[in-house]
């Protein structure tokens, strides 16, 4: 592949795909999707390519809504901190000034990366969109504002989206015999 292509588009469409998400509950834009799982909407957006050193690397996002009409406390920000620290995947993102609080994270994508990386950066969403709705109420009452809730184009979604049971997959997997266990040696 043309290292020189710019893969953000592509990239895109196989996150859209890999996690099954229902085009009625959905908006696509050449370089971004926003879909509603259940009560919080997820934006997935890809920046315009940028040349680095013959590549052309694209910076693509996710971001989830949780809070909005969050004041900028010392609980806010001691929370954040505290939850920040031990972040894997996804950090919170405050916005004083909005006073909104957002699940996000990004990657770099290129014609070398994207074929593999790609179903990792899905995941990544998935598991997103899944923290931020199974902590949605337990934050606003924590931290005393109300869920940033949005309703999608097409109505209010009554049902929430099978992918958000990504996070009950991974607890069930992590309890089973570890695949790499064996013999021990010594």
């Amino acid at each position: 592949m043309d290292e020189r292509v710019d893969v953000g588009s592509a990239v895109l469409d196989i996150v859209f795909d890999l996690m099954k998400i229902d085009a009625l509950w959905s908006v696509r834009q050449p370089r971004s999707f926003t879909w509603w799982p259940y009560r919080v909407s997820q934006r997935v957006w890809a920046e315009p390519a940028r040349d680095d050193d013959g590549f052309a690397v694209c910076k693509i996002h996710a971001e989830t809504d949780m809070l909005r009409e969050l004041p900028p406390t010392q609980k806010t920000f001691a929370y954040l901190a505290l939850a920040n620290s031990t972040a894997n995947l996804n950090r919170y993102v405050y916005d004083p000034q909005r006073m909104k609080l957002k699940l996000a994270c990004c990657t770099y994508f290129h014609a070398e990366n994207a074929g593999w990386q790609a179903s990792y950066f899905a995941t990544a969403v998935a598991i997103q969109a899944a923290q931020a709705h199974a902590e949605l109420d337990h934050l606003a009452g924590l931290l005393g504002a109300p869920a940033a809730a949005t309703i999608p184009p097409n109505g209010v979604r009554t049902n929430p989206d099978d992918m958000l049971n990504v996070l009950h997959l991974f607890k069930q997997k992590g309890s089973e015999p570890s695949a790499f266990a064996g013999k021990q040696i010594g």
